[in-house]
Formats: C-alpha cells, structure tokens, sequence
C-alpha cells in the first residue's frame, strides 16, 4: 500500500502530560516517542515464541546455524537443546532480549483517517481535543520511513534460535490486534530513540479543532498558531446532522 500523503495524530487537552504532548507539537514541533509499556493496549506489540520440540526441525535450525559443525557434535547438540530445561533456557532469554530491545525502540503512531468517530473519543478526549495533519514526503515523515501497521487474528510466531534483528523487531512492533483495524494506523520506529524528539516545522500541515473544544481551548489553541513561522491549515469537524459522522471544514475564524 502507498504511504498516504497525510497521516493524522489525535491529541487530548486534557490538563497533564496529554496537554502538553500536544502543546509541544504545536508550540516547540516536537513529537513524543513511546515505548511499548506506555501503549494503552496491553496486546500491542505482542508475539509467540514456538517452543521447538521435533527433533527434525531443531536439527535443521540447529545446522543452518552452525554449518561448520560436525555431524556428531550436531547430534550431541541437538539431544541437549530438546531437553526441557534448555528450551525453557531459550525461551527466557529471548524474552530477555526482547524486553532490552522494547526499553529501547520509540514508536510513534498515527492514523490515516482524520474523521473517525472512536479515535476522536479515545484519544482526544471526547472530541475537546485537536488532531494534528502531517504531511508526509517520498513514503518519510520527519526524515524517516513509516511502517504500516497489520491487523491480525494471532501474534506473530518466532521461534528461539531467531536472533532479533531489526526486521524481526519490525515485524512484532507493527502487529495489532484484528478489533483496532478500524484505526489503519501507521508507525514511525526509532531503534534508539525514546522521549521527545523535534521534527520540521512545515510537515505539520494542518490543526483540525475537535467538535466539541472549549472556547478557551480553542483560544489558546489559535494563539500558539499565531505564533509560529510556518503555519498550518485550520479546520474544524462539524457534527453532520443527518448521519453518525463528522465534516472537517476549515475554521471561519468569525465564530
């Protein structure tokens, strides 16, 4: 699929950190990287590691891994790996290795859908909070590639001889859940980047003011716009009269 030219990031106001990840967006261009802890999903970025208990198939892992080997000490290899200790043994120490990496690894996540109705309640705050348009350049955004999220049924499956690469990390760190399909997220990895980080000015395109944002939100909302060089689109969603749905239009400034 291509990368969508605009990609979306809800925010809330509400008072506290959420505020003021989406006040530093506005006001500093900085994004916050999360890392997987820090997802309100607790199935996000999950996956199963398969325990390898056919002689065969750890024979044949065992000797991709180790060509050099002889046919007897691959043997002798094979016997202990299939014990039960030693494939427990395997399994924690990925699991270890993961768990590094995760503390790592920044996501930041966005959606291509501006108008979603769940997403406006979940994440911004009941629709009293903002939704930020980024533009996105040649498939990058902030200089780096988005990933696109897949949904499915089960976790992805590993088993305990793979060493985790970054495509391996990729894989699991863009692995939801079929139920959260409707967001058609996609995902910025850093592999060692955390917290906040800065992007350019120009690529937050537009501010689309939340149905139902405070008068004084939405005040100091255009007040931060006011003030930065690059300035971005305004609108605001309208609820539509005769459907469940929103109209994004652009803000008269005359209300």
């Amino acid at each position: 699929m291509t990368t969508p030219s605009r990609l979306y990031k809800y925010r809330s106001l509400r008072k506290g950190k959420a505020r003021q990840h989406a006040v530093n967006a506005l006001r500093n261009n900085e994004i916050y990287l999360a890392v997987v802890d820090e997802f309100n999903d607790p199935f996000d970025c999950h996956f199963r590691i398969e325990a390898i208990t056919k002689r065969y198939v750890a024979r044949t892992l065992l000797q991709n891994l180790n060509p050099e080997m002889k046919e007897s000490e691959l043997e002798d290899l094979v016997t202990q790996e299939l014990t039960p200790q030693k494939v427990m043994e395997n399994e924690r120490k990925m699991l270890l290795q993961v768990r590094e990496i995760n503390s790592k690894v920044g996501i930041f996540s966005m959606s291509a859908r501006r108008d979603d109705l769940l997403m406006w309640s979940h994440y911004a705050d009941g629709h009293k909070g903002i939704c930020l348009e980024l533009a996105t350049r040649e498939e990058t955004l902030f200089g780096c590639t988005i990933e696109q999220v897949r949904y499915e049924k089960e976790y992805p499956v590993f088993n305990a001889y793979e060493e985790p690469g970054q495509e391996y990390v990729r894989r699991y760190l863009t692995t939801k859940s079929q139920h959260w399909s409707y967001e058609e997220e996609w995902r910025i990895l850093h592999y060692d980047r955390r917290g906040p980080q800065r992007f350019p000015a120009e690529e937050l395109s537009g501010v689309i003011l939340g149905a139902k944002i405070s008068p004084r939100d939405q005040k100091t909302i255009l007040e931060i716009l006011a003030k930065r060089a690059s300035r971005p689109a305004l609108y605001k969603a309208k609820i539509k009269n005769n459907e469940f749905g929103l109209d994004i239009q652009p803000l008269d400034t005359t209300e």
